[in-house]
Order: C-alpha cells, then sequence, then structure tokens
C-alpha cells in the first residue's frame, strides 16, 4: 500500500472525494505519464512498532489515506519509493462511454446490462429509437408493456418516470423505459428530463443494473437542444456515482455525439 499526503487528507474533510494524481517528481525517470483518478476513502492506520520514516508512514502526526501498490504504479515506479504528486479535485463515478450508434445493437449481454428507452407515455412503441428497440426486442416487447399499468387512461409510463421489463430478443437483459418532455410543450423541461434520467438510474439500481446504455433522451422529435440535454444527462448520471460499472451514451448522429463529447470534458474539468 501506499500513503496519500496529510494535505489531500485534509484533517479527513475530502473522505468521499475524488481526485486526479500525477506524479510530480522532480527525477522524472521514476514517474510514469497520464493521471490516475482516486476516492479518497481508506484510512491508512498507523503501525507503532515502525518508524515513522521506514514503514509508519502513517503515524501520528501524519495521516493519509492508503493508495493501493497497483494503483500506486500507474503513475510512478515502484523503486521510486516516496514520490511528491499533484493533485485536483476529480470526477467521482461510473466510467462514461460516447459511442455513435444505434441503442438497440447496444452489446452489453448478460443479467446485469440494460438499455433505456426513450418512450411514449403508452410504452407501446413509436418512432425512432423507440420503435428500433420494440423491433429488435420482438414482439414480446410490446405485450409486457401492454401488461402494465395504466395511471391513468392511455398513460403507462407519465413523463420523468421509469418503468422495467424484460428485454427479450435483446442483448441486454432489461429494458427501462422511460419518457422525456417535449421541449417547447413542458412547463420546466429541465426538470422532467432530469427525473427521466434520475429515475432509470434509480430503477437500475433496484434491479442491481451494472452496465446501462441511454440514447439521447428528448433530443429527436422531442426538440431539446442537444447542448441543454447533454448538460442535464451528464450531471444527471455523475450524480449516481459509484452505482454503475459503465454508462454508455448511444447517440444516432456525429453532430450529438460531438456535443455530448465535448459537454463531458467540460464537466470533468470543472
Amino acid at each position: 500500500m501506499a500513503a496519500l499526503s496529510t494535505a489531500l487528507f485534509n484533517n479527513g474533510l475530502t473522505c468521499g472525494a475524488c481526485y486526479e494524481l500525477t506524479c510530480a517528481s522532480g527525477d522524472r525517470k521514476y514517474c510514469l505519464p497520464g493521471t490516475l483518478t482516486v476516492t479518497a476513502t481508506n484510512f491508512c492506520p498507523p503501525n507503532p512498532s515502525l518508524p515513522n520514516d521506514n514503514g509508519g508512514w502513517c503515524n501520528p502526526p501524519r495521516q493519509h489515506f492508503d493508495l493501493a501498490e497497483p494503483a500506486y504504479l500507474q503513475i510512478a515506479q515502484y523503486r521510486a519509493g516516496i514520490v511528491p504528486v499533484s493533485f485536483r479535485s476529480g470526477m467521482c463515478g461510473p466510467l462514461l462511454k460516447m459511442v455513435k450508434g444505434g441503442i438497440s445493437k447496444y452489446f452489453k449481454i448478460g443479467s446485469s446490462a440494460v438499455v433505456v428507452n426513450p418512450a411514449n407515455e403508452r410504452m407501446l412503441g413509436g418512432g425512432g429509437a423507440d420503435g428500433a428497440i420494440h423491433r429488435a426486442a420482438g414482439p414480446e416487447l410490446r405485450e409486457a408493456c401492454y401488461e402494465v399499468p395504466e395511471v391513468r387512461p392511455g398513460v403507462r409510463c407519465p413523463t420523468g418516470e421509469a418503468r422495467i421489463t424484460p428485454g427479450f430478443r435483446l442483448p441486454a437483459s432489461h429494458v427501462i423505459h422511460t419518457v422525456g418532455p417535449i421541449y417547447h410543450s413542458d412547463k420546466n423541461p429541465e426538470a422532467a428530463l432530469r427525473n427521466a434520467y434520475r429515475n432509470s438510474l434509480r430503477v437500475a439500481k433496484e434491479h442491481n443494473i451494472q452496465y446501462i446504455a441511454f440514447t439521447a433522451i428528448s433530443c429527436g422529435v422531442y426538440g431539446y437542444p442537444f447542448d441543454e440535454a447533454a448538460k442535464v444527462a451528464i450531471s444527471t448520471v455523475n450524480a449516481s456515482a459509484g452505482d454503475f460499472k459503465e454508462v454508455h451514451f448511444v447517440l444516432f448522429s456525429d453532430e450529438i455525439c460531438n456535443v455530448w463529447v465535448k459537454t463531458a470534458n467540460q464537466l470533468l474539468k470543472n
């Protein structure tokens, strides 16, 4: 194990925070290129049987977080011993991936993967990604959706909410259906869109899903501006840090994919 500095420990106040680290040794032969993102969670216990400068790195008054050796070896060589690091606040959370393609062909297979269908309130299929998912999943998906109780006539999933069904013929085991807002007619489209992502993530967590794939909800015929939608989507996913192994955004055009990547880079940087 390796110990992170007292400055980063900050009397324990940074517990749970994420940091981006890089080796900052004056002797660059011991440093490796690149950065490492860590979550400050493991307290480095004291070892009173060893001196402070030879094994008892975490003895009082030194207080540190532990950094696992495999993580240390991503930024510095083992023989370097103690090396100074530069650090800054980083983005916690799942691995985010942005890819251009069709959501119905999302490739994660197994019981821990789900695709999120940008449905309408009836949940019986439609155009765009909704129709593509229904076609790929087969008629069993429509039958399962039909069995979802209506909350009012013609509405099985109100805007901003989410429902889950099996995935049937899809590679993913489940489909989460959510309804995004129509941008120019919803009274508060940002809140409705955030709820669509948040409730989808909640349902996924309740079903022990580890891999989740979204489209750009509401960015098709519902008219949500790409840049505004990207900020809502990425910030909401980031708020669910640690709940998933991977979150994919499967995006239907170069234009929207570029907006998503640019927005993610900005949020990561900040």
